[in-house]
């Protein structure tokens, strides 16, 4: 393949390494644009096959053989839902998958907007509800350990207010879960919605998403995106897509948005978003 002189995979020496199990996977591919760069960890590239649209992902870590064991396990049961597995180099650093087209959910405003959430609603449920088990967990305890691993001097308080005054129930049952579910990850197509970057999958609470999509609808709210009244009403159709609010929704909404307000400060350097979830959270 011919790698523009920017592209990660030139430019990024922790990912340039993978280049060559890159051309093997996907010799006749021809780069389109880069989806995603998170630098010296992974970028997902759009390519064109001989087959059509794919996603050659990177990775620097070996996470690309999981990935594809995780979507081969739920695509027979949900495939309509996901990006389909194509392709994994030996070395589990190199992943191809099918693209998904349609438009993000983010990008959308009013009625379209809200039907759009209701759709994404159901669709989890969907997922939550195959039957499929994955790999791996991520539980409460693990949830609530890396967001103490994310506390800063400013946003140590609310993680610590977050942390102690929710103890999780024990023996909460646990689904296949997105795990980095956000209104950008669900993308609305003509007949439906579909969910894409399924690298965390992992059996999880059903709170986990729910509480990951309530929270990014918070934060809109709280940083001016869209109007209050939208964000209620994209929020209750989401939970009648969905069908009932699972156990701890709300402790889970609370976790994402100190988390957000973790990475306000800490990778986007926004101290005024920071500010603004906080007081939420207050």
């Amino acid at each position: 393949m011919h790698w523009p002189a920017e592209h990660p995979l030139r430019a990024d020496a922790l990912l340039a390494r993978w280049r060559v199990p890159a051309d093997r996977l996907c010799g006749d591919g021809v780069v389109l644009r880069v989806l995603k760069h998170v630098s010296g960890r992974r970028v997902a590239t759009l390519v064109s096959t001989a087959d059509g649209l794919a996603v050659l992902k990177v990775f620097s870590s070996p996470r690309a053989r999981g990935n594809d064991r995780r979507l081969r396990a739920l695509g027979p049961v949900v495939g309509d839902l996901l990006p389909r597995a194509l392709r994994v180099d030996p070395l589990g650093h190199v992943g191809l998958l099918s693209y998904l087209p349609g438009r993000p959910l983010d990008s959308l405003s009013g009625a379209a907007f809200i039907a759009a959430c209701r759709q994404a609603g159901a669709a989890l449920a969907r997922l939550h509800g195959c039957g499929v088990v994955l790999d791996r967990q991520w539980t409460a305890p693990d949830e609530l350990a890396h967001l103490r691993a994310m506390a800063t001097p400013t946003t140590e308080p609310a993680i610590t207010r977050a942390v102690r005054t929710w103890c999780p129930r024990a023996g909460a049952s646990l689904v296949p879960a997105h795990r980095d579910l956000h209104l950008a990850q669900v993308v609305v197509q003509a007949d439906g919605v579909a969910f894409i970057d399924l690298d965390e999958a992992t059996m999880a609470p059903p709170g986990l998403d729910v509480g990951n999509i309530l929270g990014h609808l918070s934060q809109d709210a709280a940083l001016g995106r869209r109007p209050p009244c939208q964000v209620a009403d994209a929020t209750a159709a989401f939970l009648t897509g969905y069908g009932s609010a699972p156990v701890d929704t709300d402790c889970w909404q609370q976790l994402t948005l100190a988390r957000l307000a973790a990475l306000a400060d800490v990778r986007y350097g926004r101290p005024d978003w920071t500010a603004a979830l906080l007081q939420v959270l207050a």
